[in-house]
């Protein structure tokens, strides 16, 4: 049965099958219910701006559409939020909640539970008319229908379409509990279930941006854009490269004119070629051209005009990217900025930015704003984009973040004896330790003189560790440092010989990945990311591995033909090499990411749940999660409980996962974000 409650019921609706009833009836229906189906309405998609129309509150047997243009809301604040909420896309409904000063608490959000059941499968559809259709075996859920509440209102058509948003949550929840039981994920959507009114709360608190100090910042990139333009220009001037010079002069000026958009990567390319820089990579078994800085930052030898280069496009970015147009998106009801979270990317680990699909409205990513350069290499009279994002007046930022996280985590894992006794002595540089391991001349040499006499081995020692660590391999080593190929090999070999408990964790992961066709996310919670095409490519590696023994004498004969069938070999064998490399990578790199991201997700549990059970909502605003990182803002006289606490529940949730290295959390005070 579908009700409506409203204070303007029409004639309309009362000519029809739907129900009126009286907001008494509703809560006395809820009383003893544990979970019930909610929904919204609203005029869009801000909650600081647009408004809820209705709220949905239901079951598969009655459906309740309140029309709360005309009754308040917090009617309904008890049921909110004291009982389990099944919503779909909750990260939604709950910012429009807090608006109100409801804070829902204990939340199944069907939306996150498939994305934890099918993460790693393309293409599977989430949403609620999906999601209807393949638990429910209905087609009742018509999303397109959602328009008609624009010009039609609250019409019987209208309430039908809002009771059918709630109607079956109670029976997907159910199926997928039962799915998530059999693949062992149930703990992992829990997590997730906990975690959303975190990320909603972060969404609705947004940072608060230093106008003024901003635009000086964006101003003097500005002025860095055009110096370091202008000497491109004179390189190409002064070398006389005529082929890029226009020789058509202006009647009005001597200036020479270089013909070079140094903001086209098409235009600068063929420069760089012929300057002799190398620009071909090699990603995944495919041969491209890139001027990206890490391929072109260990050629700057070959010529000045790369670190020129280098730093006109830093300032390029730090123009454009963190421009003008950020500070455009302050809100003017809040006077902050707010921006969208992806709760779980295939890593398990969140995402900041992207489009809202339907306004098209690109989101900032609060992730990647550049951090601020240590004071050594800070420039004169320079402004940095994290010194412009302070807190509003009488407020301070409390930020913490785990020191080493993914390494630790690592560790952990690996249980390799050399990296364990490394951390419990406490010997300090982990990339000079590293060295001293891979290099036989610095066996002897403290870590502190590595650091400060080789810093050329330490570096290729970190760069090494980080491309072995995510699947990478002597050539990746060589390619990225511009090495010879055995010098590459050499520090792969001496790096696993150094490290031999990681070899075996590294290969018992590839192997567990290809016997079982995903990878285990999490140890703890069984989050898995599933392999695509696993089934096909598992056929096509059992046909490999039971090849007739003339086979090699058959594809040598076939290939003198360059025959069909030695085609078909050569693109079965390059599809397999290329999946199996993909599955090194990914089994090496999602568990200690996705760890590393379940960690850093129960700490904000356990922080929002003390703002929550403290009242502090609206008080302490969590800003920004940035991996390993919580930002929050405070007034100042509670900055230091805060502080202690951050760093307690970071440290409790760190022990969940790294019981053999402890993962500890640095919290600082402080007046602009400083990390």
């Amino acid at each position: 049965m579908i009700y409506f409650t409203s204070n303007n019921v029409t004639e309309n609706i009362l000519e029809t099958d739907i129900k009126i009833c009286s907001i008494k009836f509703i809560k006395e229906y809820f009383k003893n219910s544990d979970l019930v189906g909610v929904d919204t309405e609203t005029t869009g998609f801000n909650p600081h701006v647009d408004k809820v129309l209705t709220l949905q509150l239901g079951n598969k047997k009655d459906q309740f559409v309140i029309d709360v243009s005309t009754i308040d809301i917090l009617e309904f604040k008890d049921i909110l939020e004291t009982k389990e909420l099944i919503l779909q896309n909750a990260k939604f409904d709950l910012r429009f909640f807090y608006k109100k000063d409801i804070w829902p608490n204990k939340i199944y959000d069907t939306f996150l539970a498939e994305v934890k059941l099918t993460q790693g499968i393309l293409n599977h559809k989430r949403n609620l008319e999906a999601l209807a259709k393949e638990y429910c075996k209905t087609e009742e859920v018509d999303k397109s229908l959602r328009s008609l509440i624009n010009y039609e209102g609250l019409s019987p058509a209208v309430i039908k379409y809002a009771a059918n948003d709630v109607k079956f949550l109670h029976e997907i929840r159910e199926k997928q509990l039962i799915k998530a039981t059999k693949q062992e994920v149930t703990l992992g959507i829990h997590r997730e279930n906990r975690f959303v009114p975190c990320l909603a709360y972060a969404e609705f608190c947004g940072m608060y941006f230093n106008t003024t100090m901003w635009i000086k910042k964006v101003d003097k990139a500005l002025d860095k854009v055009i110096y370091f333009r202008n000497k491109l220009n004179d390189f190409i001037i002064i070398n006389n490269i005529s082929k890029y010079i226009d020789k058509q002069l202006d009647l009005f000026t001597k200036d020479k004119k270089v013909l070079i958009n140094w903001n086209s990567d098409q235009q600068v390319k063929p420069l760089f070629k012929d300057l002799g820089i190398n620009i071909l990579v090699y990603e995944k078994g495919v041969c491209k051209e890139s001027i990206e800085a890490g391929v072109l930052k260990k050629q700057e030898h070959i010529s000045e005009i790369i670190p020129i280069y280098l730093n006109y496009k830093k300032w390029e970015k730090d123009a454009t990217t963190y421009g003008y147009s950020f500070i455009e998106k302050i809100s003017k009801e809040t006077g902050r900025i707010h921006t969208n979270f992806t709760q779980i990317v295939n890593t398990g680990r969140m995402a900041s930015g992207g489009r809202n699909r339907a306004t098209k409205e690109a989101y900032p990513n609060f992730q990647n704003i550049p951090a601020t350069p240590d004071k050594k290499k800070q420039e004169e009279g320079m402004v940095y984009a994290r010194q412009c994002i302070t807190p509003e007046k009488d407020n301070v930022f409390v930020n913490a973040d785990y020191s080493g996280q993914e390494q630790i985590v690592l560790v952990n894992k690996s249980k390799d004896k050399d990296l364990l006794a490394f951390y419990e002595s406490n010997l300090g540089d982990m990339h000079s330790f590293m060295a001293s391991k891979i290099y036989p001349e610095l066996a002897n040499v403290s870590l502190n003189d590595i650091k400060k006499y080789h810093h050329d081995k330490r570096q290729i020692a970190k760069s090494a560790g980080f491309a072995l660590n995510y699947g990478g391999t002597g050539y990746t080593i060589a390619t990225n440092l511009s090495l010879p190929q055995e010098e590459g090999d050499r520090i792969e070999k001496a790096y696993f010989e150094a490290f031999p408990g990681l070899q075996n964790y590294y290969k018992k992961c590839e192997e567990l990945t290809l016997k079982n066709g995903y990878i285990t996310i999490d140890d703890v919670t069984g989050d898995k990311f599933y392999i695509a095409g696993f089934d096909k490519l598992k056929q096509l590696i059992l046909e490999q591995e039971n090849r007739p023994k003339d086979y090699w004498k058959t594809f040598y004969e076939e290939k003198s033909k360059n025959s069909k069938w030695f085609k078909e070999q050569v693109e079965k064998n390059a599809y397999i090499n290329r999946w199996k490399g993909q599955i090194k990578r990914l089994s090496l790199n999602t568990p200690i990411q996705g760890t590393s991201a379940s960690i850093t997700k129960i700490a904000c549990i356990y922080l929002y749940d003390w703002l929550i059970e403290n009242k502090y909502q609206n008080i302490v605003k969590i800003v920004n999660i940035i991996h390993d990182e919580i930002l929050t803002e405070c007034p100042k006289e509670l900055s230091k409980i805060v502080a202690e606490k951050m760093k307690e529940f970071m440290e409790r949730a760190g022990d969940i996962y790294c019981k053999l290295v402890p993962l500890k959390a640095v919290p600082e005070i402080s007046t602009y974000w400083n990390h």
